[in-house]
């Protein structure tokens, strides 16, 4: 997966939120039948996006890892801006993508999933 290394010594690559690889897709308690197909439904396409980028870096030599939901779309704006130090306006999609970014780019490790 990950096979690049550039002249400037740094490793780059793509973090791909793998949700289709958890073993349990069901764990969301609904309120009624209608809701529980909504989340179903927009958890399904959120799967389907993840294995289209997949795809794209396989096809295209892209280097990539699958990292795990780790909830991060539940960090609200003041804990973000704490934990990152940016300052700017973020919505929960783009706070969870900072985080994986944030995690990842940070650490110098890689705890990808296969």
């Amino acid at each position: 997966m990950i096979r690049k290394v550039y002249s400037d010594g740094y490793l780059r690559y793509v973090c791909i939120e793998a949700g289709h690889k958890h073993a349990k897709a069901n764990w969301h308690k609904a309120k009624n039948i209608y809701t529980a197909q909504a989340i179903s439904r927009d958890v399904g396409r959120n799967n389907a996006v993840g294995e289209m980028i997949q795809d794209f870096c396989v096809e295209h030599d892209v280097p990539y890892i699958l990292v795990p939901p780790n909830g991060y779309s539940k960090v609200d704006a003041r804990m973000f801006k704490l934990i990152t130090k940016y300052d700017g306006r973020t919505n929960p999609d783009t706070r969870a993508a900072g985080m994986i970014a944030f995690e990842y780019g940070t650490r110098g490790e890689i705890r990808a999933i296969e």
